[in-house]
């Protein structure tokens, strides 16, 4: 598949996301990367067999508190392979 095949694919998947919840997504950013690099595979201790196809990037919403500052998105990169 292409990249522009999978990042279409992307798109389509993020306008499924029912309206109620969509419209709670706010300050996120949605990244298409072909593959995690050596050096966040090792950051995270992840090798052969495992693998992982998303990555969330930030503070949970669960762990902020009164004082974390939302200037920066929340991240997601999907991972094409």
């Amino acid at each position: 598949m292409t990249r522009q095949a999978f990042e279409q694919l992307v798109t389509e998947a993020v306008a499924l996301i029912p309206p109620r919840f969509r419209h709670e997504i706010t300050n996120l950013a949605v990244f298409v990367e072909s593959r995690p690099d050596a050096h966040l595979l090792n950051e995270i201790d992840i090798g052969p067999p495992d693998f992982f196809l998303d990555l969330y990037s930030n503070t949970p919403l669960l762990e902020r508190g009164w004082e974390y500052d939302t200037d920066l998105p929340d991240r997601i990169t999907l991972f094409q392979r």
